[in-house]
């Protein structure tokens, strides 16, 4: 049962980020236009989750999920890199509770996916604040290799 909820939380959306077989000779920076923006948007979502799950695993937190209000997920969210200090607890990755099952279950499977890719980081491969992580799980979302 674990293989399959793995297979169609990881390699089944994998598979479908691929490009076409047709434009296969095309640069993938070209493949990818503004007109395409429920691809951007899906690969920024994942992007923003995954990173937030590698964040979680370089705090030390377990790979665990916590369903909290939305409200305290904004709050933990902004405190990341800010001024006053991170606030982010360390002793799961949080979830908004209100979020819809589906919802829910893509959002462990990004930050799953980002904190495993986190534990093979060292100091000279982590990305140096949350930001850039984002940008690293974006740019692989736009163009697998």
């Amino acid at each position: 049962m674990k293989t399959l909820l793995l297979f169609w939380l990881i390699v089944l959306p994998s598979c479908a980020l691929q490009p076409h077989p047709a434009l296969a000779h095309a640069p993938m920076e070209n493949t990818i236009t503004m007109t395409d923006d429920a691809f951007g948007k899906k690969c920024f979502t994942h992007a923003v989750r995954a990173a937030w799950g590698a964040a979680a695993q370089q705090r030390g937190a377990p790979l665990k999920f916590k369903f909290v209000p939305y409200d305290d997920i904004t709050r933990y969210f902004d405190s990341v890199g800010s001024a006053g200090g991170d606030i982010t607890p360390t002793d799961a990755i949080y979830v908004a509770q209100d979020m819809r099952l589906d919802d829910a279950i893509r959002y462990q499977g990004s930050a799953s996916l980002g904190y495993a890719i986190a534990q093979l980081w060292n100091e000279d491969t982590r990305p140096e604040d949350f930001e850039r992580s984002v940008a690293r799980f974006f740019a692989a979302c736009v163009n697998p290799k």
